[in-house]
């Protein structure tokens, strides 16, 4: 539908400040089935599993994450033609981030309700967009694992342990709960939520990519 649902004035793409944003949007408008952004903060990190906070909450309340691939902004097209419509506003700022977000809000009117846009067939966003019929939960929901997973809880420094060992997941996932299932090929695949982590790596201890994971077996089952 092209709607913009906000355009925020914030201090910085820090999570304390971005997700309040998000809080709100899914409480008015309900939860999206999958988010779609780039590689960079608040929704994504250099780690193995590119996890930041915001993206773990997004998981929690099952959102599933689409990342572009980096360097390759026409995968997110939409956005990047938004963008390009936003460049004047940007680069006249206001003088306090008051007046920066009034401009914004006459901005996201405008763009919404009287703009048209030619993929709508000239039609405004308003006249498109509907809210999600999936509510945003009180509390964020804890996940429900199989009895045949290997339950493992991030430790403060973003490992968990494993054979004996520590094996590195993400510090964003600090105090969760993590699920490790052995694969048809012998593998142990970490998931959080429905969301896959990756292939546990149990000679290097140490997580791997799915999409990089080697295809060979990798060690036998996990102690509690």
């Amino acid at each position: 539908s092209r709607y913009l649902l906000a355009l925020e004035a914030t201090g910085s793409t820090a999570d304390a400040e971005a997700w309040p944003v998000f809080e709100r949007l899914f409480e008015e408008h309900g939860l999206p089935d999958r988010f779609r952004s780039d590689n960079g903060p608040p929704f994504a990190s250099a780690g193995v599993t590119g996890l930041t906070p915001l993206a773990v909450r997004f998981i929690k309340l099952g959102i599933a994450l689409e990342r572009i691939a980096p360097g390759k902004p026409q995968q997110n097209g939409r956005h990047e033609r938004f963008h390009l419509t936003l460049l004047p506003l940007a680069e006249a700022p206001e003088a306090d981030r008051t007046a920066q977000g009034q401009a914004f809000e006459a901005f996201r009117h405008s763009y919404n309700e009287e703009r048209p846009h030619e993929a709508l067939g000239m039609d405004t966003p308003a006249q498109h967009y509907r809210s999600s019929r999936r509510a945003m939960p009180t509390m964020l929901p804890e996940p429900d694992y199989p009895a045949e997973a290997a339950v493992r809880h991030v430790r403060h420094n973003g490992e968990i342990r494993w054979n004996g060992g520590f094996v590195y997941v993400s510090q964003a996932l600090a105090g969760e709960a993590v699920a490790a299932a052995q694969t048809e090929d012998g593998q142990w695949a970490l998931s959080f939520h429905a969301h896959q982590l990756g292939i546990i790596d149990t000679r290097r201890m140490t997580l791997v990519r799915c999409s990089a994971a080697p295809t060979n077996p990798l060690g036998a089952a996990a102690d509690s």
